[in-house]
Formats: structure tokens, sequence, C-alpha cells
């Protein structure tokens, strides 16, 4: 069974029902991954299946399997009374999984304590184009400055982009979907290899920590589950149109999100821990010594193990009758008198990248691009 790389989500019925995820990976010719489920009703154990199989096996095969707590930490079968009182887990399930001809993955269990269940799982599609059409008020970077003026910027944080893709980390993006394998051994590896050159440790098991290592190792090119964010939309307009474009038809997007809304509704879902947990898209701030341009680029992040985050959010929307997510789109043909303006606001690479780096852009800009 091919093409099967990527993140599933949907719902099993059966003795244990709830929501289910399946996050697979491509190595050599194995998917390897993590079954998920997250059982309706509190105090029950979720379940964690490690899926190391065959392409040719995957419709069916076994695959050991831990009770995992609400905080993503897995918990083996003898411990299970003790964690969760009441309550027996298996140590292994069958999997049999079948596509269908909408697309959907049709999957039966059954444990090796005899619980079963079955149900459907739709695959994120998270490499379309996005699918949030422009506000019809903002046309050209002059509607844009004023659309800026009557909003409450201080409730909104804004990402800004050289094309109209979707919301999708630095990890997702490189077509991987187990974050649970990326924190065991990705993360793991890396945190050693910096060990001689950076003083903090970062401790994986306070969020804090975690969150600092993510934020100073995304901006030295390694993938995270993070997406980048800042508080500023004239910022991120800089982001939008930082770099020359081959081609100046269409448009720069800006993306503004709701945050005070999305963190004062109890029914979003937030989490900071980021592996083997319900799916979530949270907002943190963080600003690790490391790094010193958090603070002139006023940025935040976005921790999710989402991959298709503008669907996630999108699927909130219409439950809860909201709107946290707006797409503010800029023809690129204005990327001269965009950048100039901004100039004037005091936003240049100089500015939001302190350094050799960042001066030999902001020069770059003024002396080359213009």
């Amino acid at each position: 069974m091919d093409n099967l790389e990527g993140q599933w989500i949907g719902t099993l019925d059966g003795e244990i029902g709830g929501l289910a995820i399946l996050d697979l990976d491509v190595v050599g010719e194995q998917y390897w991954g993590t079954g998920m489920l997250f059982p309706n009703g509190a105090g029950i154990p979720g379940t964690l299946a490690v899926i190391r199989t065959s392409k040719q096996q995957f419709s069916r095969f076994e695959a050991p399997t831990l009770a995992l707590t609400t905080t993503g930490e897995p918990v083996i079968a003898q411990d299970v009374p003790r964690v969760f009182p009441g309550y027996q887990h298996g140590t292994s399930t069958t999997l049999q999984c079948q596509t269908q001809e909408d697309g959907r993955l049709r999957i039966n269990y059954h444990t090796n304590i005899g619980t079963i269940g079955s149900g459907h799982l739709v695959k994120s599609r998270s490499t379309i184009p996005s699918s949030y059409d422009p506000e019809s008020e903002v046309s050209d970077w002059g509607s844009f400055k004023e659309f800026v003026s009557t909003s409450d910027v201080s409730k909104h944080i804004y990402r800004g982009q050289p094309g109209a893709w979707k919301l999708r980390t630095s990890f997702h993006r490189t077509s991987r979907t187990d974050l649970s394998r990326y924190m065991d051994e990705d993360a793991r590896i890396l945190r050693r290899h910096l060990s001689p050159i950076v003083e903090n440790k970062f401790d994986f098991g306070n969020p804090d920590g975690l969150g600092e290592f993510f934020h100073l190792v995304q901006h030295h090119g390694f993938p995270t589950p993070l997406l980048d964010w800042t508080e500023s939309p004239y910022v991120a307009a800089y982001f939008a149109f930082r770099n020359p474009f081959s081609d100046d038809t269409g448009s720069v997007r800006i993306f503004e999100f709701a945050r005070k809304a999305w963190e004062d509704n109890p029914r979003t879902p937030k989490d900071n821990h980021v592996s083997r947990v319900k799916p979530h898209v949270t907002i943190l701030d963080l600003a690790g010594p490391l790094n010193h341009r958090t603070l002139p680029q006023q940025a935040v992040s976005m921790l999710t193990n989402i991959d298709d985050i503008e669907h996630f959010v999108s699927f909130h929307e219409l439950q809860q009758n909201e709107k946290y997510l707006k797409a503010i789109d800029i023809p690129k043909s204005e990327r001269s008198t965009v950048l100039r303006d901004l100039r004037t606001m005091g936003i240049t690479a100089s500015s939001l990248f302190p350094g050799l780096d960042g001066s030999c852009e902001a020069l770059r800009q003024l002396r080359f691009d213009d």
C-alpha cells in the first residue's frame, strides 16, 4: 500500500471509541509512525500504537501498544491499574487498514485483551493552496494600512508569506508527521550535539525549556513544530515582501490570527506538550536569552501537532461560529513602496536581524533591490 504517508485524523467506534490520529512516515520501504486513540470521557487511558511495518503488510499488521496519560506520557500495562484505577490496557493490537474509493482510510482494531473497534480516517491536505479567501476590503498597501488602523492589534498576531500557501510548521513541511519519533530521536540527538556549544541544557520535561529549545534551533535552520508569528502587522508585511520576486504578478499573503479570542475560548484545543497528545494549536511567548531577534521582531510562536493548521482552525470556526483567521493579499508589484514605507517606520533587516547579516541585507535592499 503506497502513498499513505502523512497525517490521518478521524474517529473510531467500539468498546473504546474516540478521536484517532495516525502519523505515518516513510522509512525505506516501510511505514514508521504512531497511531493514537483518545477516548471519549474523562479518566480513560489513551492508547499509543507504535507502527513499524512494510508497505506491503500495512493492510494487516500487529503493533505494540502503551497506555497514554493526558500529557502524552506512556504507561506500561502493569502500571495502568495504579495510574488509571479500574482500567486495564492491552500490550498489542492487530490493525487492518484499507483505503476507500473516497480517499478515506478504513481501520479495524482488535487488541490482545479482546477490545475491538473500527472507523474512518481522513488524510491531511496541507500541500494544496490556502482555502481562505482574502479580505475583500484590502486590495493594496494603502488599504492594508487602513485595515490595520481599525483593527485591535493587541488581540491579534500576524504572519507574512510570499504566497498563499497553507500554514504549516517547518517540521511538517519536511513531509514528516510522527512527532513521537522526532522527540525521542531527532530532538535529543540535536540537544546532545549542541551541549558543548550552548550553556543551556534545555530540560525537555519542562514545557518552557522545550519551547526555548525549539525557538532557538528553528532560527538556525532545524525543523520544529513551531510556526513563527509576530505581534506587529508591519513586521509581518516585511517578511512577506522581504526577498525580491522573480515575477511580480500575483500577491503576497498576510494572516491575522485572533489570539485573544482563541486563548479565551475554553473550547479551542490548547496544550504545551508536543507529542502523543490531542490535536491542538497553542500560542507561546518564547524569549530565550540565546535568540536576540525575538524582541525586535515582536515574535510569538504557534506550537502545534497538526499538519494542516488552516483546516483545524476552520473546523473550530464552524463548530463555534467564530472567526479566528483572516487572510490579506497585497500585490507583489508594490514591494518597493512597501519596503520604503517600512523603512520610515524603522522596520528594516538591520533592525529585525541585529548584526552583520541584517546590516548587509538592509543595505542590499536599499542599494540594489529598489
